[in-house]
């Protein structure tokens, strides 16, 4: 067997190599820990497991509090559309008692289909009020509430809507 090689002679490199000679790299710590007392030592690993499950608790009501935001953004957005639905329908059967008129088949209902739709585009404007712009709405609902308002009284008629529009 072939002896171990002398540490070298230098004071610095000696007393360095001496440092590690026991415990490697974790000489630093186990020199350290041999200074604290229990009560210091059992602190230090105590904060070793709290800090990580800290980080990991907090991280984990972001991620919840992040579900519960989108959640409450879908619902909204599910509401607005069961508005919209709604005014749709509304707008359908106001151009079909329109066109009607037009054919001079029957004016009938004509007034009531319109206040039905003006009803409806003050609700979803309400609606809008309090979501639209979380949702990104706001917009189309202002370009169909002006386009709605270019619409002929229900007594002038959808002729004369007509002749103006393509005129």
């Amino acid at each position: 067997m072939q002896p171990l090689p002398s540490p070298p002679t230098h004071h610095a490199a000696s007393s360095m190599f001496a440092f590690f000679r026991y415990h490697g790299i974790w000489a630093p710590g186990v020199r350290a820990f041999r200074r604290l007392s229990f009560r210091a030592k059992a602190l230090m690993i105590s904060l070793a497991f709290v800090v990580p499950l800290a980080v990991l608790g907090a991280s984990f009501v972001q991620h919840r509090l992040a579900q519960v935001r989108a959640t409450a953004l879908e619902r909204d957005g599910v509401a607005y559309i069961r508005e919209t639905l709604a005014l749709m329908r509304k707008a359908q059967a106001y151009r079909s008692l329109a066109m009607r008129e037009v054919a001079k088949l029957s004016a009938e209902g004509l007034a009531q289909a319109r206040s039905e739709l003006d009803t409806q585009f003050t609700r979803l404007g309400e609606r809008d009020a309090a979501v639209g712009s979380a949702l990104g709405s706001s917009a189309a609902y202002n370009a169909a509430r002006e386009a709605s308002k270019k619409l002929a009284p229900a007594a002038e008629g959808l002729f004369k809507t007509v002749m103006e529009i393509s005129t």
